[in-house]
C-alpha cells in the first residue's frame, strides 16, 4: 500500500496541512504517515561556575505526540479515517526525518512555518522522489 507523509510543525497551519493530507489519503485509499521532527536539545549557555540546563528530550517528544493526538482526533472527526495511520516523532533535523519517512511515499505534505519551512520545502522538492505539496490556509501551493 502506498502512503501520504505529512510533516507536522508547531504552527497554527499544521491542522490545515494534516486535514489536506488525510483527505488525500482517504480518497486514494493510502496509508497516512504523520511525522514530527523535534530539534535535538542542546545545553542552554550558563555563566562559568554554574550548571547548564539541558532541555529534556523525552518531554519534548511527549509534547509533540500530544499535539499529534489532538490534531489527528480533530481532523479525523471532520474528514474520516484513512486505511492506516502511522505516527513518528523523532529528534533531529526536519529534512532528514522527512527524508527517511518519505521512502516509498506517493506524496509529502507540509504546512507553512515562519522561517524554516520554505527552505525545507525547497530541499524536499529537490531531493525527494515524490511530489511535495505545501498547504497554506487549507489550500495547496
Amino acid at each position: 500500500m502506498g502512503k501520504v507523509v505529512v510533516g507536522l510543525s508547531r504552527t497554527a497551519a499544521a491542522a490545515g496541512a494534516l486535514r489536506w493530507a488525510v483527505e488525500r489519503a482517504v480518497e486514494r485509499a493510502l496509508a497516512l504517515d504523520i511525522v514530527t521532527a523535534v530539534p535535538i536539545p542542546v545545553p542552554i549557555a550558563a555563566p562559568v561556575g554554574t550548571l547548564a540546563v539541558v532541555p529534556d528530550r523525552e518531554r519534548l517528544v511527549r509534547a509533540a505526540r500530544r499535539e499529534q493526538d489532538q490534531l489527528l482526533r480533530q481532523v479525523i472527526a471532520e474528514v474520516g479515517e484513512p486505511p492506516e495511520i502511522r505516527r513518528t516523532v523523532a529528534c533531529g533535523d526536519p529534512f532528514h526525518v522527512l527524508q527517511q519517512a518519505a521512502e516509498d511515499a506517493e506524496l509529502v505534505v507540509l504546512g507553512p512555518s515562519k522561517r524554516r519551512l520554505l527552505p525545507l520545502a525547497k530541499r524536499c522538492r529537490r531531493r525527494l522522489d515524490c511530489p511535495v505539496v505545501v498547504v497554506t490556509d487549507g489550500h495547496p501551493e
